[in-house]
């Protein structure tokens, strides 16, 4: 492949000009590069709070003299909930994925170029809310938000404004996801199969996987901490019925599997460099790709291994520890495949490959040492204590950002066009290398003699073990200080590079550097080999055809739906665990609800899928005036069950049947936690109203569309679209009612 200077002009960087082109872009590169000045903003912020935490615990007692014990949790909470929710988590699918996986498929743009964009003003508002509610809210419940103590009175406003910063984040990291599964899926060029894909596709595939099935919990999870927060709907709170134990099942339930969507990504880099670096084909293609989807799926099993001392069963107890060394087996056959590809090859060890094996080297610590967690003998010594933040970090931060730094370095000379420092890339290696294993193993050490975490002082016994610590804290940021400067000296005097500096045998260094406006002037035809570029034909920028951009729409529309579903699943469980534990008090609560107007709001929202239904038909056989009295009607329909609602909503709060602390009602006043299953009620009843709102809207939206003739017969996937949606809404409505007004 010729690694000859570019001869074009026009690339993505130079296309339009401006801040607002970049604002408005929808151009998947450029998205890409703002995530990537975002989240490193981020990262900066959250390293400055970790150097902090790591500067107060160089000796014991007070260190700082403007750190207190609570201004301590605080930072603590600040490094966390930064680091996890807006750095590691969305890192390489929003920077790497965005720019890469698209052009690794040999595609223009990804599935839904508005919808990409969208997601990262989702991101930034989410971001902006819970950076602002830590800054000026004093929150220091730690990244996790645990009740019973996030719920209390003690704790400050601002968690409510954390989570719903982290609930807001949680929709682009959904949204994203689910651009990535349909792109792969749909905008692969002519060729290359599932079997031919990059491997570093394969691990952004698993990890959307993740993201689209695992999020929806995490957000529903985070509303109901809200809603027992603001409303007091005890759920979580023990003193109004709750179990707290129950927030940790469903947080652990997408947490767990966040770990693989901070560290699945990183292995997709992790095999893109050894195979590069190794001039090599990498061994085991097949196994390292289906290895990435089986990691995907067992993340799903084995949350309950943070819960060994929470009072589960001996059973539970022991199958989660099995489950939780199972996935060790797909991660192994990665590993011995990165090792059987070196083996023999022509490594070179330039930074990008140094990062690589870094990854290597301490995500197999990080990986043994969760074996020893997962035994449960084993984690009830370690539980809480800094044994437990050393495995962390070495997968997460001696995972990640190893990966990370060895995609910047990798990829910067296809981004900007120009070559870093190898010896500057080098230099911060040695530093970020050396730093994290002087600042996390004394933690394994301290951890093994009983150490807690997440505490403010320590005894005298642990201070040199802490000292040491904290001086590799200092060596870490000054890696990533030196890679920083790599970075801009690239920028200003980087050496121009080639369209393939590297020798890489993916589509992307077929391209010149920086790419095109939209990355291929002719879509490459697949003919070989994992990658070949032998043919090309023309086609209308990222679809083929109309028939093509439909079948992307459908299946990003099902995906999207699937989310929703699994949201009111969680809620659905929740109720069922309580129904079990507290038959009484559903039974009571039921009595209170009006059967004649749940089973009327049950037929109008039946009859609106009908008119939906047909309006839908309309449109398809061009009958506009037909298609907008059906939308009509479908509108006035969701207009009916609200007002039904209303007065629903209406008579239960003259009656005072609320949620928890606002609950007055005197008829049930023998029953204890009488106000468990109205917080039942209204959060379900309320998701689901706002639901049936925002269905009125889009219907609104679509019949526009159809009076001003932009959805007809030759294109009706946005009605196709809202179609499915109000379909979904139905759907639930119809569980919901006799669960909550027939359970009596």
């Amino acid at each position: 492949m010729s690694t000859a200077t570019a001869s074009h002009t026009d690339n993505y960087l130079n296309h339009e000009k401006g801040i607002w082109s970049w604002l408005t872009t929808i151009d998947h590169k450029r998205i890409g590069i703002m995530y990537f000045f975002a989240i490193m903003s981020f990262f900066l912020l959250g390293g400055i709070f970790a150097l902090l935490v790591r500067l107060e615990l160089f000796t014991p007692g007070q260190t700082l003299g403007f750190v207190t014990p609570d201004i301590y949790n605080r930072m603590m909470t600040y490094h966390g909930a930064i680091m996890v929710f807006m750095v590691i988590v969305p890192g390489i699918p929003a920077i790497f994925g965005n720019f890469i996986l698209p052009i690794q498929l040999g595609a223009k743009d990804v599935a839904f170029p508005r919808l990409n964009l969208a997601s990262w003003y989702i991101f930034m508002t989410g971001a902006g809310i819970a950076a602002f509610s830590l800054f000026t809210q004093k929150v220091d419940t730690g990244w996790t938000f645990y009740t019973p103590y996030s719920i209390s009175n003690s704790v400050s406003n601002g968690v409510i404004m954390l989570v719903m910063g982290a609930f807001v984040m949680g929709f682009s990291s959904i949204l994203t996801g689910l651009n990535f599964i349909v792109t792969t899926h749909k905008l692969r060029a002519p060729g290359m199969t599932m079997n031919r894909i990059p491997l570093m596709v394969w691990a952004l595939y698993a990890t959307s996987i993740i993201q689209v099935l695992a999020t929806p919990v995490l957000a529903i999870t985070l509303l109901l901490l809200v809603a027992e927060r603001t409303l007091g709907v005890g759920i979580f709170d023990p003193a109004l019925g709750g179990d707290p134990v129950l927030f940790q099942h469903f947080f652990w339930f997408y947490s767990h599997p966040a770990v693989y969507i901070m560290i699945l990504p990183a292995m997709g880099v992790i095999s893109e460099l050894v195979a590069t670096f190794s001039k090599k084909v990498i061994f085991g293609y097949t196994a390292i790709a289906y290895s990435s989807l089986a990691i995907a799926a067992v993340s799903f099993l084995v949350w309950g291994h943070h819960m060994f001392v929470s009072g589960q069963s001996e059973f539970a107890g022991v199958l989660f520890s099995f489950i939780t060394m199972l996935v060790g087996v797909p991660t192994a056959i990665k590993l011995f495949n990165w090792i059987s590809t070196m083996y023999k090859g022509s490594v070179r060890l330039d930074a990008p490959m140094l990062f690589a094996i870094g990854f290597m080297f301490l995500f197999t610590i990080g990986g043994l040492t969760g074996v020893f967690l997962a035994s449960t003998g084993m984690d009830v010594h370690f539980h809480d204590t800094y044994f437990v933040v050393a495995h962390f970090h070495y997968v997460m931060v001696g995972g990640t950002l190893m990966a990370v730094m060895g995609a910047l370095i990798y990829w910067f000379p296809k981004v900007t066009g120009k070559m870093t420092s190898d010896f500057l890339g080098r230099v911060s290696w040695v530093f970020i290398f050396t730093g994290f294993n002087v600042t996390f193993f004394p933690q394994f050490i301290l951890g093994s003699m009983g150490m807690p975490r997440r505490y403010y002082d320590y005894l005298p016994e642990f201070t040199s073990l802490n000292q040491i610590s904290t001086v590799g804290s200092w060596l870490i940021g000054t890696g990533f200080l030196i890679g920083l400067i790599a970075v801009i000296h690239g920028l200003i005097a980087g050496k121009t590079a080639g369209n393939n500096p590297w020798g890489g045998k993916t589509l992307e260094w077929t391209i010149p550097s920086p790419p095109t406006h939209e990355n291929f002037e002719k879509t490459p035809t697949i003919t070989g080999g994992l990658m070949s570029t032998a043919k090309h034909f023309h086609h209308a920028h990222h679809f083929d055809s109309a028939e093509h951009q439909y079948d992307a729409s459908k299946q990003g529309i099902w995906l999207f739906l699937v989310t929703e579903i699994l949201m009111f699943g969680a809620l659905f469980v929740g109720y069922t665990i309580y129904h079990s534990l507290h038959p009484e008090i559903f039974h009571a609560g039921s009595h209170h609800l009006s059967v004649p107007m749940g089973a009327f709001n049950t037929v109008v929202l039946l009859f609106s899928s009908f008119t939906m239904a047909l309006g839908i038909h309309y449109v398809q056989v061009d009958k506009k005036k037909e298609a907008v009295i059906a939308l009509a009607v479908t509108v006035l329909c969701a207009l009916t069950f609200m007002v039904v609602k209303y007065f629903e909503y209406s008579a239960k709060i003259h009656h005072g049947l609320l949620p928890g602390k606002f609950f007055t009602n005197t008829e049930m006043v023998d029953i204890k936690n009488a106000a468990m299953f109205f917080g039942f009620y209204f959060v379900m009843t309320g998701i689901h109203g706002s639901h049936v709102l925002i269905g009125a809207g889009l219907i609104i939206w679509v019949m526009i569309k159809v009076i001003k003739g932009e959805v007809n017969s030759s294109y009706y996937t946005p009605v196709e679209g809202v179609g499915l949606f109000w379909h979904v809404v139905d759907l639930i409505w119809i569980y919901l009612f006799p669960l909550l007004y027939l359970v009596g």
